[in-house]
């Protein structure tokens, strides 16, 4: 019966080690999907802006400036396409929201008992086992969009 209480143990401590670090990734692609969006929008309100200045000491200056500014913007929306921050930042979210069912579930099952069955620890673990392939699915059909 110890051996199932520590697989148990070992199960719930796997649950919350990737709970914690989708956790990481979900803030990580937050903050670049904020970022892509924030400074795309900042950059190009400043191309507007610039292009509607007329000052004639600045005209050529301004224009190359703006020049530039549109080259960061096709930058950053190529960068958006590509690594997708937005799409990476659902996806965790979804898989966080994934185990903290899992987790719960488990705890709800254990609730008020004092010894564990060896089958239902291999059932949590198999569904453990099931969601992670559900999670590097759903991963792997984004990054393949």
């Amino acid at each position: 019966m110890e051996e199932v209480a520590k697989k148990l143990e070992f199960l719930q401590a796997e649950i919350e080690k990737r709970i914690k670090g989708f956790q990481s990734s979900r803030d990580f692609y937050r903050r670049r999907a904020f970022l892509v969006t924030i400074g795309t929008t900042i950059l190009s309100a400043a191309t507007t802006v610039l292009l509607g200045l007329k000052i004639a000491e600045c005209n050529e200056t301004i224009k190359v400036v703006a020049m530039i500014i549109t080259a960061l913007i096709s930058i950053i929306s190529a960068y958006n396409a590509f690594y997708a921050p937005k799409e990476l930042w659902l996806v965790n979210n979804e898989a966080i929201n994934k185990m903290y069912s899992l987790h719960h579930h488990i705890k709800y099952e254990l609730s008020g008992k004092t010894s564990y069955d060896a089958n239902l620890v291999n059932r949590f673990d198999q569904l453990y086992s099931d969601l992670l392939k559900e999670i590097n699915e759903d991963w792997r059909n984004k990054r393949n969009k």
